[in-house]
C-alpha cells in the first residue's frame, strides 16, 4: 500500500522460465499463461495475423556484431579485419539468419541511442576485394578462423554464427563455428580464450556510453573498460570515450559519443552485423504499456477492459 507508483493491479504475479520457443508460446496460447517473450522470427508472421492473441513488435536497442582482437593474428592486421567486413551481406544475414525480422546495422549503436551517427552507412559487400585484402596479408584459401557464440543468448544466435560462417566460406575462409551454451561461452570470452566472437550489446540507458565505456575502452583498474575482453587500447578512443564522459553540456555529449562511435568503425574491431526485431506474444485478456525494450514487467501490465 505504501508503493510509490499507481497501485498494482494484480495482487500475484508468476514468472515461469520456459527455455523452448514453442511451449513458451502454446502456453499463451492454450491459456496457460498471459505473456511471453523472445518470439522467434520465424513464428512472427504466422501469428501476426491470428486473432485471438496480440503480437507487439519493434525494433531492439541490442546491435549483434562480429568482435576480432586486434592484438592477436590473423586480426591484428587491419587488412584481415577489412575483408571480414567486406564479406558480409547483411541484407542476407537478416533474411536467412533472422526471417527478414531485422536491419541490417551500421555501427555499434542503433539510431535511437545517444551517439549514433547517421553518416555511417551500412558496409556493402564487396567479396573480390575481400579475397584481394586477405591475399595480401598472407591468409591462403582454406584458412580455418573458430567463430564463438550462443546458440541460447539472442533471438536467432546460432543462425547468425552459421550464416556468418558460410558468407565467410566465399571469400576462401574455411570458418568452424562453436555455438555454446551462454553461460559456457561468457566464461570463454571472459578467460580471453576466444579471438573471433558473435556478441549483442543492448544500452539500456539510451546512451552509447553503455558500450563504448565498458567494452571499448582500454581496461581501467576499476573503471572504464571492465569489459573489455578484446584487448583493445587505442589511445584516441580512449579520449573520445573520456571527453564524452566528462562533459555535462548534452550537445557536446553527444558530439563525443558520435566521434567515439565513428572511431570504432575506422578500427573494425567490432563489426555490426544486425538489429533484431524484438516481439512479445499476448493474451487478449491484458492490457500492456509495452516499455522501450518491450520488458515484461508487472507495473506496466492490466487486466484489459471486460475481461
Amino acid at each position: 500500500p505504501f508503493y510509490r507508483g499507481r497501485p498494482p493491479a494484480f495482487a500475484r504475479v508468476r514468472y515461469v522460465v520456459v527455455p523452448d520457443d514453442r511451449e513458451r508460446l502454446a502456453m499463451v496460447l492454450g491459456g496457460r499463461a498471459q505473456a511471453a517473450d523472445r518470439v522467434p522470427p520465424g513464428e512472427i508472421e504466422p501469428l501476426r495475423g491470428r486473432t485471438d492473441v496480440r503480437l507487439v513488435t519493434r525494433p531492439s536497442l541490442r546491435i549483434l556484431f562480429l568482435v576480432l582482437r586486434p592484438d592477436r593474428a590473423p586480426f591484428s592486421d587491419p587488412r584481415v579485419r577489412e575483408a571480414i567486413d567486406l564479406a558480409l551481406d547483411r541484407d542476407r544475414l537478416v533474411q536467412r539468419a533472422l526471417g527478414g525480422q531485422g536491419q541490417p546495422a551500421s555501427q555499434v549503436v542503433p539510431a535511437a541511442v545517444v551517439g549514433h551517427d547517421a553518416d555511417l552507412l551500412v558496409t556493402r559487400p564487396d567479396p573480390e576485394r575481400a579475397r584481394a585484402l586477405l591475399a595480401a596479408a598472407g591468409l591462403k584459401p582454406g584458412s580455418e578462423l573458430r567463430l564463438d557464440g550462443t546458440n541460447n543468448r539472442y533471438v536467432g544466435d546460432a543462425e547468425l554464427l552459421d550464416e556468418v560462417a558460410r558468407q565467410l566460406g566465399g571469400v576462401g575462409l574455411r570458418v568452424r563455428v562453436q555455438a555454446l551454451d551462454k553461460g559456457a561461452f561468457f566464461r570463454l570470452v571472459e578467460a580471453e580464450r576466444s579471438d573471433f566472437y558473435l556478441l549483442g550489446w543492448l544500452c539500456e540507458s539510451g546512451s552509447a556510453s553503455d558500450v563504448l565505456g565498458s567494452l571499448l575502452h582500454s581496461r581501467q583498474p576499476g573503471g572504464l573498460g571492465a569489459y573489455n575482453t578484446l584487448g583493445l587500447a587505442d589511445d584516441e578512443l580512449d579520449r573520445l570515450i573520456e571527453a564524452a564522459e566528462s562533459s555535462t553540456l548534452p550537445d557536446q555529449r553527444a558530439l563525443q559519443l558520435r566521434r567515439a562511435v565513428r572511431r570504432v568503425h575506422q578500427l573494425r574491431v567490432t563489426l555490426p552485423l544486425v538489429q533484431p526485431n524484438q516481439a512479445v506474444l499476448l493474451s487478449r485478456r491484458l492490457a500492456w504499456d509495452p516499455p522501450t525494450q518491450l520488458f515484461l514487467r508487472a507495473e506496466h501490465m492490466r487486466p484489459a477492459a471486460g475481461k
